[in-house]
């Protein structure tokens, strides 16, 4: 969330992180598959995983 409380977009995100220089050739999605495997390694449901990413099915969160 941005500090005004609304969803931060991609464009804003980078822009405020210096996703150029940060993200050293990584791409910003590659950040959602590793949440997704250390929350999943942390213990965390993966239906609550898949809530997390918006995934209409389990098996696309369990790739």
């Amino acid at each position: 969330m941005s500090s005004s409380g609304t969803r931060l977009h991609a464009a804003g995100f980078k822009r405020s992180i210096d996703w150029g220089t940060t993200g050293r050739g990584r791409r910003l999605h590659d950040l959602r598959h590793t949440a997704a495997c250390l929350w999943l390694a942390a213990g965390v449901p993966a239906s609550t995983v898949q809530a997390w990413l918006g995934h209409s099915s389990l098996q696309t969160t369990q790739i």
